[in-house]
């Protein structure tokens, strides 16, 4: 839906003395909440389709500020850009852009996420979000230590330090060891510090 928001009292969608929207709102306000229609086909033993609508409700929140025209109060402009630019600049504090992105799911947990979201409000109307985080965490962090696991079992360096091993002591053996460990884990520690702890 790209519907534009009119402010009051413009043309156009635009105030007249404005270059953009004459104040910051919220489009939660009059969006309050949008519905997205996903159309998933499943198909039984005989090969009939059957279309089931599931519908996710999403809760979409977007700040528009305004910015006064630079050519009718310069003033005025300089110092809403300023406000501006200290926003992006602490975009991950309280009342920044990002604000506190912890409770944030990646990307790479969307598909758990949705699941576990469909389950939950099938079994229960009361959503506990904070489980729910956690609980991708959790899953999505087991298939990433999981993914490491499988990557060092097949590192070469690991697969020369055990050939060597079964033929006598190897000098240096827990020096390699654990720069081959410690490489993994580093790479664990990159892929998962988005998740909830």
């Amino acid at each position: 839906d790209s519907r534009r928001v009119s402010c009051p009292g413009s043309k156009g969608g635009y105030p007249q003395d404005m270059g953009f929207c004459s104040q910051t709102r919220s489009l939660q306000e009059s969006c309050a909440k949008r519905i997205l229609q996903c159309k998933c086909m499943t198909f039984t033993e005989n090969g009939t389709c059957i279309y089931q609508l599931t519908y996710i409700l999403f809760n979409i929140k977007v700040e528009v500020t305004a910015l006064p025209s630079y050519e009718e109060n310069e003033e005025l402009f300089k110092e809403q850009v300023g406000k501006l630019r200290h926003k992006f600049i602490h975009s991950i504090d309280p009342g920044g852009l990002a604000a506190d992105r912890r409770g944030v799911i990646p990307a790479s947990g969307f598909c758990i996420s949705a699941m576990h979201i469909w389950k939950v409000i099938r079994e229960n109307k009361d959503l506990n979000l904070p489980a729910h985080k956690i609980m991708v965490a959790t899953v999505r962090c087991e298939e990433i230590a999981d993914e490491k696991l499988r990557c060092f079992m097949l590192d070469e360096g690991w697969l020369e330090l055990e050939a060597a091993v079964t033929s006598g002591p190897v000098r240096s053996f827990g020096m390699k060891l654990s720069d081959i460990i410690d490489f993994y884990l580093l790479d664990y520690d990159m892929e998962t510090m988005y998740f909830d702890e």
